[in-house]
């Protein structure tokens, strides 16, 4: 388990991608370019990890949007497949972006709730033999539980 080393998320942690480029992601899913859709896609495309949707509110800041605009836009953006819900503890969601070109993982510990990314993927080659049986439209999410060293330790 690593950081995430690809390029893109790398740039959009250091915000060396342009306005022009959010913009093009919102405009690609024919969706309205407002401050609140901007603001929350930037945040989800600068962090790694996973977020919940109180700390992506509060972390944007509570001028830009209220709480149900955030729900709202993180609803829309799971429809068009911006973001990925994520279901890392019962009965609280998590948000990421849905890099195209970076897939990945993630191990969550039992005890003190770290997530950390899986860069390794080993069901590509099944999706590959269910795409050949012409199934559509695949996709898969996966998430290991166990204790982090720190913690077993």
């Amino acid at each position: 388990m690593k950081k995430c080393q690809h390029r893109l998320c790398i740039q959009a942690k250091n915000q060396t991608l342009s306005e022009d480029s959010y913009r093009a992601i919102l405009k690609e899913k024919a969706i309205a370019i407002t401050k609140p859709r901007l603001s929350i896609l930037k945040f989800l495309m600068a962090h790694s990890l996973p977020v919940t949707v109180e700390d992506l509110h509060q972390e944007i800041g509570k001028t830009t949007c209220d709480l149900a605009t955030v729900y709202r836009v993180l609803t829309q953006f799971t429809e068009v497949k911006i973001v990925n819900a994520i279901h890392l503890e019962k009965d609280l969601v998590h948000y990421e972006y849905n890099n195209p070109l970076h897939h990945h993982h993630h191990f969550i510990c039992n005890s003190c709730k770290k997530v950390e990314l899986i860069e390794d993927c080993f069901l590509n080659e099944l999706e590959q033999s269910l795409l050949k049986k012409g199934y559509k439209n695949l996709g898969h999410q996966l998430q290991f539980f166990g204790t982090c060293k720190v913690c077993a330790s």
